[in-house]
């Protein structure tokens, strides 16, 4: 099983909808614009197989660029690019 993305033709270059896909490249299940870690996490469980989520083409729910390196995500499990993980982190400890 494999992440696969496939861009929005009426939206921007990183607005794109994100499926898993079997080895023959079929779509097995659909997640939308922004799936959370959850929900993959999720399909992970039920599918019995772990999914490589670095450089899969997932989307920062924050400033919406392509997530390439680290990663975190919110508490309601939507993806964080690390950037803007850490700045939350960051202001959060300042309060």
């Amino acid at each position: 099983m494999d992440l696969d993305t496939e861009r929005d033709p009426d939206g921007g270059w990183y607005d794109r909808f994100v499926h898993l896909v079997d080895e023959d490249g079929r779509v097995v299940e659909e997640f939308g614009k922004h799936p959370t870690l959850d929900e993959l996490r999720e399909a992970e469980r039920r599918h019995g197989e772990r999914l490589n989520l670095w450089q899969q083409g997932l989307v920062c729910k924050e400033c919406g660029n392509q997530i390439t390196d680290r990663f975190s995500a919110r508490p309601d499990g939507h993806l964080l690019c690390w950037d803007c993980a850490s700045s939350e982190e960051g202001e959060k400890k300042a309060d």
